[in-house]
């Protein structure tokens, strides 16, 4: 249906977030990270180490918010679909699911993002959707 893109400047970090939206209002999302000063490219790791954020507290914090968005998202559908429930909770955040390949950005603000896609009962069997970790360390 259309694409969009924002760009973010923190430091010599430049985050480029392309959204790709598709028919059934669902977004595919890709994000690229350069280093101005030395112009190359960067993944989520070394988008960590620029900003001094543990490798384990960044996983943990996506842990953390990937839960609570995904609680949030069922929480009014009670025990009819507790079994789905626990099975799509337990993929979403699973290590195969939740790793150093979640691609990952930084705003203006110095506010880390991730990308990651969260378990779904109807339709596909998750969606990406961009989470702000505000909690990490």
């Amino acid at each position: 249906a259309y694409i969009v893109w924002e760009t973010h400047q923190y430091g010599d970090i430049l985050s480029l977030v392309m959204s790709c939206a598709w028919d059934g209002d669902v977004n595919q999302y890709s994000v690229y990270l350069y280093d101005t000063d030395s112009g190359t490219r960067l993944n989520t790791a070394e988008l960590l180490a620029e900003m001094g954020v543990d490798e384990t507290a960044f996983l943990d914090a996506v842990r953390r918010t990937a839960a609570e968005r995904f609680d949030t998202g069922y929480e009014q559908l009670g025990d009819d679909f507790a079994d789905v429930l626990a099975e799509r909770r337990a993929w979403t955040l699973s290590d195969e699911n939740i790793n150093m390949d979640v691609p990952a950005y930084v705003d203006r603000a110095g506010r880390l993002h991730a990308v990651l896609y969260i378990g779904s009962i109807a339709g596909a069997g998750a969606y990406p959707h961009v989470l702000t970790l505000d909690d990490i360390g």
